[in-house]
């Protein structure tokens, strides 16, 4: 997989810096007599409405396409461990896995135009460091915005037209990122409900063709909505 490792590599040791400072930042304010550390998990899932994924394709004769890949509505889940800073504000790194089907392929250039049903799917891991901004309010729900980056590594597994099939089929990794926001309601001291919207995309992506060596499909970016829901368990101060 082309550039993944690294990128990957950077993805995780990015989050991981991000994590630690805001733990570290955490134990200087519990030492100081300040807010007292409260680590959380978080389990969530919901509806992918992907926007058309766009971007270029070569053929196996060097003829050059602006292509354009349409996507069904898919699904996400996740997880995620985090820390509560103070009552406004808390950092997590989160893990998720997105899957959306192939519909149809498209492309064309200054002579010609060509449009295919496809077949298959585009998994997405998403690995991103979070920071969200709680809003206490005495309401029974506590509305939160913010949003995270990261990598994201995307497996393309797309057949497009008759025999033989071309179409992406090769997996990369880019830059990953979300914003978004939502409402929390807490059962109890432990336990909460989330409901939010997060916009998040993964840029930049390239895959070899399933047709051959010499066809390609170049600078693909991946952007979703996201409505999902997710259960909150607090741990407590550690």
């Amino acid at each position: 997989m082309k550039n993944v490792r690294k990128v990957l590599l950077s993805g995780v040791c990015a989050a991981s810096v991000a994590l630690s400072a805001s733990a570290a930042q955490s134990a200087d304010m519990f030492e100081t007599g300040g807010f007292a550390p409260d680590f959380y998990v978080s389990i969530f899932g919901g509806v992918a409405l992907p926007e058309d994924v766009k971007g270029s394709a070569t053929n196996t004769t060097g003829t050059s396409f602006r292509v354009n890949l349409d996507t069904d509505t898919g699904f996400l889940v996740g997880g995620a461990i985090g820390v509560e800073i103070n009552e406004w504000l808390r950092t997590e790194l989160e893990v998720s896995y997105q899957q959306v089907d192939a519909d149809s392929f498209s492309g064309s250039n200054a002579t010609t135009a060509f449009a295919y049903s496809a077949r298959g799917d585009l998994d997405a891991i998403y690995i991103l460091a979070n920071v969200w901004a709680d809003i206490p309010i005495e309401l029974g729900v506590t509305p939160y915005i913010g949003g995270g980056v990261g990598v994201g590594i995307v497996d393309a597994d797309v057949r497009v037209g008759p025999a033989p099939p071309f179409g992406p089929d090769d997996s990369d990794a880019g830059f990953a990122f979300q914003v978004g926001a939502g409402l929390k309601y807490a059962f109890n001291e432990r336990l909460s409900f989330d409901l939010g919207y997060r916009f998040r995309g993964i840029t930049d992506l390239d895959f070899d063709d399933r047709a051959g060596l010499l066809a390609r499909n170049r600078g693909f970016d991946l952007y979703s909505h996201i409505i999902q829901g997710g259960i909150t368990y607090s741990l407590g101060g550690m």
